[in-house]
């Protein structure tokens, strides 16, 4: 009776498996000297290797067994392991690539701004100079500001993630500078300058180095900004809620500032505490911050339609408006986790938010009604019946507008329709409560379609 012997074959590796045919034979440069090489494998008999390579030569076909250690075929493993992990590598990098180019254009023009209306009059500030000489080191920090900017992003890979948290660094780095010399009753022009052109680059680099851990996606990042803005205006607040009047200017000036100073800091590690491994894009991102806007409006307008005077008792509107935001930030959270949000649909829905409260508003006034009170409730019931409009005609949209996506589409039909953001309509809200007269507003875009 013959007798057979039983070899077990190896699986080299996961992405190889148990052969080797030509293709992968020339992909990793393993077995040279077989000109008609057409399969390989490896095989275990007890604790011995082999390596059985099947060749053509001379139109006869060949089967060469080859006894190898251990040390022999875990290096032809680790060869084909090496070269493996290398092609993911130079893979990921690739594509990683992609995604970090972006933020660029919005790190270099803020580069551009910063020269224009910080460091070259800052620096025309601190050296006292004037006239052409002044105008000229202004014209050079513009320009040099920008070119020093593209210069060092020309191998840009941070992503539009850590590009915006290092934008909002550096603001913050600004406005901390600002408001460091009234700690020390500073009235030099030179102290407030030269602090926020210090701070400012301190601010960003922070940003960068606390931003370095991890990947952060768009809607993210768009969130923790707005959170720490949030932040900064509730730090604003809590001072004049609980009544510091009683207290010197000035004492109640440092009070001001140092609570907008703790409030930042604060809101952005709420934020990034409350949304981490949460699926928000900026399109939910949007809309999340549209719902605090809304509340803190629907909040003010209950104590209006409640009667209470704002001249003479104005902490019930801060009151409100500081409890309705959480609250309508949170509906807007719990409201948007069902569906998928595309940034142009959120920011149609934000415009149907105003285009239903000054409906509202309009029928009122057409209808004759001149109560202040009336105007409110038409508003808040029209913005809020457009806010369900606009979400229920918009449903399975899918457009990108005002995003990169725009680019892909042929230029004879790209349309852009750029919108406010809920950050700007809350600027602007301040300035118009600051300065009532309308002569004295700054004028607000609210819309722009680009063909």
């Amino acid at each position: 009776m013959a007798q057979s012997t039983v070899d077990e074959v190896v699986r080299i590796t996961d992405s190889m498996g148990y052969e080797i045919d030509p293709q992968e034979r020339a992909r990793y440069s393993i077995l040279p000297g077989y000109e008609g090489f057409i399969l390989a494998r490896f095989s275990i008999r007890g604790d011995r290797y082999y390596l059985r390579i099947t060749h053509q030569r001379e139109g006869r076909r060949l089967a060469e067994d080859i006894l190898l250690s251990r040390g022999q075929f875990e290096a032809y493993r680790n060869q084909i392991v090496v070269i493996d992990q290398a092609t993911r590598d130079r893979r990921q990098k690739e594509a990683a690539t992609e995604v970090q180019k972006e933020g660029r254009f919005r790190m270099a023009t803020d580069a551009f701004l910063y020269g224009s209306w910080l460091y070259g009059p800052g620096a025309t500030i601190l050296f006292e100079m004037e006239g052409n000489r002044a105008a000229g080191v202004q014209l050079l920090t513009v320009g040099g500001s920008f070119v020093a900017a593209l210069s060092a992003t020309r191998d840009y890979r941070l992503g539009y993630g850590r590009s915006n948290l290092i934008r909002w660094g550096n603001y913050a780095g600004t406005l901390y500078g600002l408001g460091i010399p009234v700690f020390f009753h500073s009235g030099s022009q030179k102290a407030y300058v030269g602090s926020a052109m210090l701070c400012t680059p301190l601010g960003g680099l922070l940003a960068y180095r606390l931003s370095s851990h991890r990947h952060f996606d768009k809607g993210e990042t768009d969130l923790i900004s707005t959170g720490g803005l949030v932040g900064g205006l509730y730090g604003l607040i809590i001072p004049f809620l609980i009544d510091i009047d009683d207290l010197e200017e000035p004492t109640q000036d440092r009070i001001h500032v140092a609570s907008a100073m703790l409030g930042v800091p604060a809101g952005i590690l709420a934020t990034t505490r409350l949304i981490r491994h949460k699926p928000i894009n900026r399109g939910r991102a949007h809309l999340i911050t549209l719902g605090g806007i809304v509340g803190g409006y629907y909040g003010a307008s209950i104590v209006r339609l409640a009667g209470v005077d704002g001249d003479r008792h104005p902490r019930p509107y801060v009151w409100s408006v500081a409890l309705g935001l959480p609250v309508g930030t949170y509906f807007a959270y719990r409201l948007t986790d069902r569906e998928e949000y595309t940034l142009g649909r959120s920011r149609l829905i934000s415009v149907g938010a105003y285009a239903g409260a000054l409906f509202g508003t309009g029928v009122v006034l057409a209808a004759g009604v001149e109560e202040i009170e009336s105007h409110i409730m038409a508003s808040v019931l029209g913005s809020a019946t457009g806010i369900w409009f606009t979400h229920e005609v918009t449903r399975g949209w899918g457009e990108q507008v005002g995003s990169r996506f725009e680019l892909r589409m042929p230029a004879q039909n790209r349309v852009i329709v750029s919108l406010p953001s809920p950050a700007q309509l809350l600027s602007f809200g301040i300035l118009t409560r600051h300065h009532p007269s309308s002569s004295e507003c700054a004028p607000l875009e609210l819309l722009r379609i680009s063909f």
